[in-house]
């Protein structure tokens, strides 16, 4: 693609290695994706690069600090290219949905402690995807907002059993497996920062998984240890656990690089 011309296609592919290498490195990954973002020129690509690719991996590193910064660039990106560019939630090589970019900028924020920061965007992606019909958005969304009411500094667990009851009626439709391990995931920080976990929810999606999901290697930076990691309130430097489960490619859950 680089050879070609097509710099934001060539930032793409960049963007997906960083993703990769995320896991197990987020300082590798965050260096990769500085490299996409330099090739992406003035695009869609640019803004996804840096609110869904930077922020995770600088989330990953515990850096709020950073999260911030690359929100904000991620913003001023979509301010400069106008609504043109934005185009509907979902995979589009040619538009980044501000919904997207929402959705990606509160995971970041609720990971780094900062779930009181992510509020606003979720409410604007809740707000641009309510009547788009894509059940997998909504239900991802969904189950963002219930995991940042539990993270939050006074922890609301009436509010996050709302949300998550909303995701699981919503995906009943079609049951999938990682909304399931979304919903354990999001019981079990419950659980750590209220006391109580979504036994109710856990049990009805219980039959949606399929596997037991394999256990993490030591040091491979998988899944994220619940029992290890408390939430901290924003501002006391600590980080709440990312979800261990993703929605897959092609779920029209997330954007997909």
């Amino acid at each position: 693609a680089r050879a070609a011309g097509d710099g934001p296609l060539a930032a793409r592919a960049l963007a997906l290695r960083a993703r990769v290498v995320r896991p197990h490195s987020p300082a590798v990954a965050l260096q990769i994706a500085g490299s996409a973002a330099r090739i992406a020129g003035r695009s869609p690509t640019r803004a996804l690069i840096a609110g869904k690719v930077a922020t995770s991996a600088c989330a990953a590193a515990g850096d709020a600090a950073g999260v911030r910064d690359a929100v904000a660039r991620a913003w001023a990106t979509m301010a400069e290219l106008g609504e043109e560019a934005h185009g509907r939630p979902g995979f589009s090589l040619d538009t980044y949905s501000p919904a997207d970019l929402a959705l990606a900028c509160a995971e970041a924020l609720t990971t780094v402690g900062a779930a009181d920061e992510a509020t606003p965007y979720l409410d604007r992606a809740a707000s641009l995807i309510a009547r788009s019909g894509q059940t997998g958005m909504i239900v991802s969304v969904r189950m963002a907002q219930s995991r940042a009411a539990v993270a939050r500094a006074c922890p609301d667990r009436d509010e996050a059993i709302e949300h998550a009851s909303e995701a699981v009626t919503l995906a009943a439709r079609r049951p999938a497996e990682w909304v399931a391990r979304l919903v354990r995931d999001v019981s079990d920080l419950a659980e750590i920062r209220t006391g109580h976990g979504f036994d109710e929810l856990v049990a009805i999606t219980s039959a949606w998984i399929s596997e037991p999901e394999p256990a993490p290697l030591p040091g491979a930076g998988g899944g994220a240890d619940f029992g290890a990691m408390v939430a901290a309130a924003p501002g006391r430097g600590g980080i709440v656990p990312a979800p261990r489960a993703e929605a897959p490619a092609g779920s029209g859950a997330t954007d997909e690089i």
